[in-house]
């Protein structure tokens, strides 16, 4: 059984920003991307209302940013599906494809929609 000290499930806009305040702080994290890296604003063309990107940004192109800037501070990205979870006390347990079984000392939950 692998032991984390931050686990984060979900590869969106939010797993993403969780995982860059994580690493910053030396926790450590490792995300879960699951079915659809980067989440539903991969399906997005155009981003005019999001601060910092004056011309507008392709959804695609905004989390491909945030997941290098994850990964440029140290986030151990993964590709998996959480299939199940035993959230009853801690560290809490995870298994990931039916197979592979982690402890989390902190779990954060990023799903989206």
């Amino acid at each position: 059984m692998e032991t984390v000290r931050c686990l984060i499930v979900g590869g969106g806009p939010a797993g993403y920003t969780a995982a860059v305040y994580a690493a910053r702080a030396d926790i450590s994290p490792v995300v879960y991307e699951g079915v659809q890296p980067g989440g539903q604003l991969t399906t997005t063309t155009d981003i005019e209302n999001y601060p910092g990107f004056e011309n507008g940004i392709s959804g695609q192109q905004l989390v491909d940013s945030m997941k290098a800037q994850a990964v440029r501070l140290g986030t151990d990205m993964r590709t998996g599906t959480v299939t199940s979870a035993d959230l009853s006390s801690r560290p809490f347990k995870i298994v990931i494809d039916a197979n592979h079984e982690i402890e989390a000392q902190t779990l954060i939950i990023a799903t989206g929609a």
